[in-house]
């Protein structure tokens, strides 16, 4: 898990495969010791939501769906704490947040680059628009659902 802690920093390296467990459990170690700053080796970091932390009653703005959601970096009741990911690619897999940051002061997240494996977004080029309707066809290799009033992406 912890790879060194020196003072009010610990460090970690990218391990094979899913990062997401061992990066819940350093982020709780920090809290619990009081460290104040996770320093991440320079490396790739994989991140899958089966192991991802868990937050409860998530509100996002833009869709509604609330509550249960999973993320790599699950920062909660923290003060001054600081992510420095040392120019690492963080590359998330499936539905999930990269950092959630609940009741905290002052958090930084800094020197990463994040690549999502699928965005959790679509884009759409309106084609045509008058009136009563609007024609739209998808950007890219995402496919859309018009159901009831309601445009999903798959």
């Amino acid at each position: 898990m912890v790879t060194k802690v020196i003072k009010k920093s610990c460090t970690i390296k990218a391990i094979r495969g899913d990062n997401s467990e061992n990066v819940a459990k350093t982020v709780k170690y920090c809290k619990k010791n009081g460290i104040s700053k996770l320093v991440l080796e320079k490396g790739e970091y994989h991140f899958y939501p089966e192991l991802a932390a868990e937050a409860q009653n998530c509100c996002v703005s833009n869709h509604g769906h609330n509550g249960f959601r999973r993320t790599a970096f699950l920062i909660e009741d923290m003060k001054s704490f600081e992510i420095d990911a040392s120019g690492s690619l963080l590359v998330f897999h499936g539905a999930m947040n990269a950092v959630i940051a609940r009741r905290c002061g002052s958090v930084t997240v800094k020197n990463a680059s994040i690549l999502y494996e699928r965005t959790n977004h679509a884009a759409y080029r309106v084609v045509e628009s008058c009136g009563d309707h609007v024609d739209i066809e998808p950007c890219g290799e995402r496919q859309f659902v018009y159901e009831n009033g309601l445009l999903y992406h798959e």
